[in-house]
């Protein structure tokens, strides 16, 4: 028995999926249409939540590389969206397929651009999202910013329940060090919902001792030293004379 070959992502790039995008699907019979459905759920991953409500018919939900991707969007590292395939019945009487765009936060998505650089910087969407004090409406739609942060840049991030410490690439005044340790937590805000502040995590400097007496000059130098010498010579015996002649 040949397997059947494995599920891949949903594309417009694929003939299929550009008609089901487009709603060029036309059946006469139910029976036709679920077994076109039947199809791309067969040939495309989906995803395993169900669809809410549930559908009179048959429904299912897909990642849609390409799918109503905005400028914005695309800029803010979208590659795609989730779409809830629907069969449904046209006025004509007639059934189609239809792919309706939802919503759902860029880190559940199972693909997306990857930020360049193994450290974020203030130009990173979410680090811009902060800078502009942006207001989340629920807890989960800002900790969904910092699993984002996190996902990208692994290896500098250390994840937590409401917080995210990470070290940001970031060119400051006085300091010669490109990158800091930054600390973004959840608060409320003040009006209602949710932002994300940022606060440095570096740890204080240690205090400088106090500055050592400056070395001295040459003057200086050969004077203590001829005072070092002038207290040696003080208990040496004097030469070239017996101990009783120095009695």
């Amino acid at each position: 028995m040949i397997a059947a070959p494995p599920r891949t992502y949903a594309t417009l790039r694929h003939p299929t999926i550009e008609a089901l995008v487009g709603g060029h699907y036309r059946y006469r019979e139910l029976s036709a249409a679920r077994a076109r459905f039947d199809s791309i759920t067969a040939h495309f991953i989906c995803s395993k939540d169900l669809p809410e409500p549930p559908a009179e018919i048959a429904a299912a939900l897909l990642w849609i590389k390409g799918f109503a991707v905005g400028e914005s969007e695309a800029q803010a590292g979208y590659t795609g969206h989730f779409a809830r395939m629907d069969i449904i019945r046209r006025p004509d009487g007639l059934f189609t397929l239809t792919a309706r765009k939802l919503e759902r936060p860029l880190a559940t998505h199972p693909q997306r651009k990857r930020a360049a650089g193994k450290h974020p910087n203030m130009g990173h969407p979410v680090m811009r999202a902060i800078k502009k004090r942006k207001i989340y409406a629920s807890i989960e739609a800002a900790q969904a910013e910092l699993d984002l942060l996190h996902l990208d840049f692994p290896e500098v991030s250390i994840p937590g329940a409401g917080r995210l410490y990470i070290i940001l690439y970031e060119k400051r005044a006085g300091s010669t060090r490109p990158t800091h340790k930054i600390a973004i937590e959840i608060e409320p805000h003040p009006q209602g919902g949710y932002l994300l502040a940022m606060r440095d995590n570096e740890k204080p400097a240690p205090a400088s001792a106090s500055p050592s007496a400056p070395p001295p000059g040459a003057f200086t130098a050969k004077v203590l030293l001829r005072q070092k010498k002038k207290r040696k010579n003080l208990g040496r015996p004097v030469t070239g004379h017996t101990p009783e002649e120095q009695a």
